[in-house]
């Protein structure tokens, strides 16, 4: 019959008895705290002590003591069980998952964009069991040149705000890409020496890399507006040629019509005067009408220019220029 207990910031809570002989008992049980109540220093941490029931005393089985800061690096992990607060031998381990509600802790992480090869990739701070990841923090570091710097005889402690590993030797591991090289850097906690990294300027990365993919886009619109511009001019060049074509039936037309006035003409001493009068009635009626749609034709050519072109400006923000294609 096990049990959890857990103390964070002044404050203890358990978990209910699992009351079964299994050497993995399942808790699945949510304890919650408040942990406006911790200050800014780094010893804030939360302590876990197993226990098994007994008929006088309850039986200690293991111990862990865990940092907030690694907790909130590491949301979801086994952690190892110790017999005492300064034992490193693990004799079991437990699994416990987090969930942070409110606002606080580390700068957000914003991920670098796809094939970025400038900047700082990952940065953790901390001993081999327990380190808190710091790549936020460090990222703020750089400087406008480019460079990492780290001053020798810096606390890590204080610079990151925790201390992962009360008591241990911690180190600073920094992954990062260095003129288009992927590169790692250990930083000794006790470190005196300078140390300075170029991991290069993201912002100018990125400036550069829009500049070009703006550069590629207007080069691929550049030929979209010259498909376009074929096309535009395909359909103009067809509503021209279907214009003549219509033209050209309608003077046939004209000349049919010239000629009857001319037979008119010839034949008005043998025909009456109404019967001429209907005649030439008929003939400028047929002019009329040609003439007519000889002028639609036109209109129709013109509107469909001038409609082609406005939706080619329309989509592509540029007049038609039919010299381009």
């Amino acid at each position: 019959e096990t049990y959890c207990y857990a103390q964070l910031v002044g404050m203890n809570k358990s978990t209910s008895t699992h009351k079964s002989s299994s050497k993995t008992p399942q808790w699945n049980q949510m304890l919650s705290f408040d942990v406006r109540a911790a200050d800014n220093s780094p010893t804030q941490q939360l302590q876990i002590d197993l226990y098994e029931k007994g008929m006088l005393k309850d039986a200690f089985l293991g111990t862990t003591i865990i940092p907030i800061s690694v907790l909130l690096s590491h949301k979801k992990r086994w952690w190892d069980l110790f017999a005492n607060k300064k034992s490193n031998v693990a004799q079991g381990r437990f699994l416990l998952e987090t969930d942070w509600k409110g606002s606080g802790g580390y700068p957000k992480l914003v991920s670098y964009p796809k094939g970025c090869m400038v900047g700082i990739v990952s940065a953790f701070y901390g001993c081999k069991s327990k380190s808190v990841d710091v790549t936020s923090v460090c990222r703020k570091i750089v400087d406008k040149n480019g460079m990492f710097k780290w001053t020798g005889g810096a606390e890590m402690k204080f610079v990151f705000a925790c201390d992962p590993c009360p008591g241990a030797q911690k180190t600073l591991n920094i992954r990062y890409y260095s003129h288009g090289e992927l590169k790692t850097q250990e930083i000794q906690e006790d470190e005196s020496e300078n140390i300075e990294l170029f991991v290069g300027d993201l912002e100018s990365w990125i400036e550069e890399k829009d500049e070009e993919e703006k550069e590629a886009f207007r080069q691929r619109n550049k030929q979209r507006i010259l498909n376009a511009t074929k096309e535009t001019k395909k359909r103009i060049e067809a509503a021209a040629k279907k214009a003549e074509s219509t033209e050209e039936d309608l003077q046939e037309e004209a000349k049919k019509v010239r000629k009857i006035a001319e037979l008119m003409q010839k034949l008005r001493v043998s025909m009456s005067e109404r019967r001429r009068a209907e005649g030439l009635a008929v003939v400028r009626r047929l002019q009329t009408k040609n003439e007519d749609r000889s002028r639609m034709n036109k209109n129709f050519l013109e509107r469909s220019t001038e409609i082609e072109k406005r939706k080619f400006k329309e989509t592509w923000k540029t007049e038609y220029d039919p010299a381009a294609a």
